[in-house]
Formats: structure tokens, sequence, C-alpha cells
């Protein structure tokens, strides 16, 4: 495995670490349900989202961001999040069994996220917002949420692919890959 595997790998482990523990810190959240929950929901922007994303970065060279940059970022991918996040707020506000929906929820979202996470350090040192939508799209579609019951995690083999296929991308050969990928899947 040469050292761009082994950094895809690498970023690969970190996200399923966070997503394990924001699944445990949403599932619990859920028990209280209403402010509480959508408090987690912001709080593990800054104690999930932002460290997972500099411990990616720091795999690849790069360096930290902060919530500053995360808020755009997530801001624009909002539309692409939507069905997670209005899943997370229905099925995840049904008493006792929303612990198992936000839990998915919350998964999913940090894997999506990660990926995105992962495909931008790969890329390079520069975060282009107005890219991020179109490739949380891509993301959408070849790793989707196919079952609101089932705590699925995308193939490492895939995820591999995905990431090491933008390493060291200039910003035009980025767009282009992610422009050629969201035609595929219209």
């Amino acid at each position: 495995m040469n050292s761009a595997e082994q950094t895809a790998m690498a970023a690969y482990r970190e996200i399923q670490s966070t997503a394990n523990s924001n699944m445990m810190v949403q599932g619990a959240s859920a028990l209280f349900g209403g402010a509480i929950a959508w408090g987690v929901d912001v709080m593990v922007i800054g104690t999930h989202y932002v460290p997972m994303f500099n411990k990616i970065r720091g795999l690849y060279g790069r360096g930290v961001v902060d919530k500053g940059v995360i808020s755009p970022i997530i801001s624009n991918i909002l539309s692409e999040c939507l069905f997670d996040l209005v899943h997370d707020k229905f099925l995840g506000g049904i008493p006792v069994i929303g612990v198992y929906f936000n839990a998915v929820c919350a998964k999913t979202l940090t894997w999506r996220l990660g990926i995105l996470f992962s495909m931008l350090a790969s890329r390079g040192e520069e975060i282009y917002a107005d890219t991020v939508k179109d490739c949380m799209f891509v993301i959408r579609s070849i790793f989707p949420q196919s079952s609101a019951y089932v705590l699925a995690q995308p193939n490492s083999g895939k995820f591999k692919e995905i990431v090491m296929s933008v390493n060291n991308n200039t910003k035009q050969e980025f767009e282009s890959k992610i422009n050629k990928a969201v035609d595929a899947f219209r």
C-alpha cells in the first residue's frame, strides 16, 4: 500500500471513530428530545465535525480550520443533507425508538461529511465552498443510505478509490471530475 492509500485508510478510520462517537451522542440526546436534541445537533459541529475535519486535514498535511470555515460548507450542503435531517428530526422524535433513528442519521451524516472532508483535504490546502454542494450530491449518490433502519457505512475500498481520485488535483481538475460525476448521476 502506498502513502496515498495509507492516508486514505487513516481518514477512513478517523471517520469511523467519529461516526461511532457521534452515533452514541446523538442517540442519547434523543432520550431527552426537543431543545436538548437540537442543541446537541449544533454542539457536534464543534465537538465532532470540526475536529474530524482537522484530523483528516492533518493526515494530508493541510492546515487547521475552525467553525467559521465549517459553517459555510455545511450551509452549502444543507439541501443535500435535508433528507437525513428530516428523518433525524421526524423519526428521532418518536419516544424510545427515536434513539435508534437519531443514531442512524448521525452515523450517515458523519460519514457523508467525513467523505467530503477527506476529498477536500486530499484535493489540496484551499477549500472552495462553491464546489461542496455538487461534491455532496456525488457522495450521496455513491454512498446512499438506502434504509433508515440500517446502520450502514461505506465500503473502505470504494471510499479509498473516490478520495484518491482527487488527490492533489487543481481546482479545475477537481471541478471537472465532480461535474462529470454530477452529470452521470442526474
